[in-house]
This record gives structure tokens, sequence and C-alpha cells, in this order.
């Protein structure tokens, strides 16, 4: 899969789950495959598309507000199989997106959102989920065994340059 500056998505490669984003004309490409780069067209025409993601069997693309999943739905796509079966062979915008994309990734059974709210978002076994990440743990500053508690230093969100492994509640009783 390619971006182009001006937000094209262009795939090619094999197309057994659908995950190119249009169908083939099986008579000419008897494998299944697109050997160059082709254009989607369909519902991302006047899309500016700014991330592309690809797994073996399926394709997510991401504009400023919404993210578009096809290929073979193992409940990674972000919504649930249609009438037509477990394929989506052209691009379907995902209606649970929490925010705004700033990275995504794809894998086999995962779609993994970084939001702009730094808020990681999995599409997967038919569900969504949420990781938030408000707090880094620098270091344990006071362990006082007299009130058997450690108190953990913490630093604000402000101050961190993602990815790290943070905490929702920095304070934990012993």
């Amino acid at each position: 899969m390619a971006v182009t500056k001006t937000g094209a998505v262009y795939t090619w490669g094999s197309n057994q789950h659908g995950q190119l984003g249009y169908p083939l004309d099986l008579t000419v490409n008897k494998d299944n495959v697109q050997k160059v780069p082709r254009k989607i067209i369909s519902n991302l025409k006047r899309i500016d598309v700014l991330g592309v993601a690809a797994s073996s069997l399926h394709s997510v693309c991401f504009s400023d507000e919404d993210l578009y999943t096809w290929g073979l739905n193992r409940g990674q796509l972000g919504y649930s199989s249609g009438d037509e079966g477990p394929i989506q062979s052209t691009p379907k915008k995902v209606a649970t997106l929490l925010a705004p994309v700033e990275m995504v990734t794809a894998i086999d059974n995962a779609t993994i959102c970084l939001l702009k709210t730094k808020v990681v978002q999995i599409f997967a076994n038919g569900g969504h989920f949420r990781v938030r990440y408000t707090y880094i743990i620098s270091s344990v500053s006071d362990f006082r065994p007299v009130s058997h508690s450690i108190v953990l230093q913490i630093i604000p969100p402000e101050y961190l340059s993602p990815p790290s492994f943070v905490l929702d509640k920095c304070t934990h009783q012993i």
C-alpha cells in the first residue's frame, strides 16, 4: 500500500481476502493478484488520506477525522460482517472510532490506532478496546514501611513523548 502527498491510496499484490480495496476481474487476473499499483477510487475518492497500514488479511487507512478498513473480517475491521459474508472488498468507515487517528498499524487479527488524544484503540474479536496513557512512573520516591505503602512519583502527560508505559493510578497499597 502507498499513500500519495495528495491523499490518494494505491494498492497492489494479492486480493485473496479483498484487502486491495477493489474487486479484480478474475478472467484477466486469474491468480487474483494486482501486479501494478492501482488507485482505490470507491468511497475514498474525496477523502484526503493521511496514513495506511496492512496485514495479510485486511487494510486500513485514515484521514483527519475518520478510519476506513476492508478485507477479511475476523472482528478486526471495527464493524460486523455484512450480508455479503466476511469479506469487505471496498473501504468502509469505522463508526466506533473514539477520536481522530494519529498512527495506525494492522496485524492479521487486530487494528491498533494511536489516537490524537494519546489513547490507544484496538479493534479485535468483534469489539473495540482502549488503553489509556495518562501518567508515567519515574521512580519510587518514598518507601515508608511504617504505613505499608509505596508512593510513586509521576510525570504529567504534557512532559511525555509517546510511546511510554503509564498507569491510570499511581498509588499502590501493600
